[in-house]
């Protein structure tokens, strides 16, 4: 049976420029960036997993998406406990003016990126910006 985790690309729009937002993990976790990530709970569907993680990791309430939607994006991978994972992700298009509430038994920085400069070396998970570039490419 395959492990199941989300992940959730947040973006913003702020004068006519769009912004990606990047929390770092805490150090016992590597402190790398990386967008929202999280496992799906047992009897949770993909999607409410996404939309409790994006809570849960920044504070932003569903309810204050402009736009929240499924990326083509499914991958399938081995973790670093040697479970099979299989991952689907979605994207948060925001109001530049929602606060940012980290959970510090997770992240202990988050940054916004103007989608224009992210690079692969933004992440340290290729899949990370394969996840981006569906969401910038979404809300564009």
């Amino acid at each position: 049976m395959s492990h199941k985790k989300v992940q959730v690309a947040v973006i913003a729009q702020s004068n006519n420029k769009y912004y990606l937002l990047l929390l770092r993990t805490i150090s016992k976790n590597g402190s790398f960036w990386q967008n929202i990530t999280g496992s799906v709970d047992k009897g949770e569907k993909y999607k409410q997993a996404a939309i409790r993680e994006l809570e849960e990791e920044t504070g932003i309430e569903i309810g204050s998406v402009e736009n929240f939607q499924a990326l083509d994006y499914k991958i399938e991978f081995h973790d670093k406990w040697g479970r099979d994972v299989t991952e689907k992700a979605y994207c948060a298009l925001i109001d530049d003016t929602i606060e940012i509430k980290m959970c510090p038994k997770e992240h202990d920085e988050y940054k916004w990126i103007e989608c224009s400069k992210v690079t692969e070396d933004s992440f340290k998970y290729p899949g990370n910006f394969e996840v981006f570039k569906l969401a910038w490419s979404a809300v564009c």
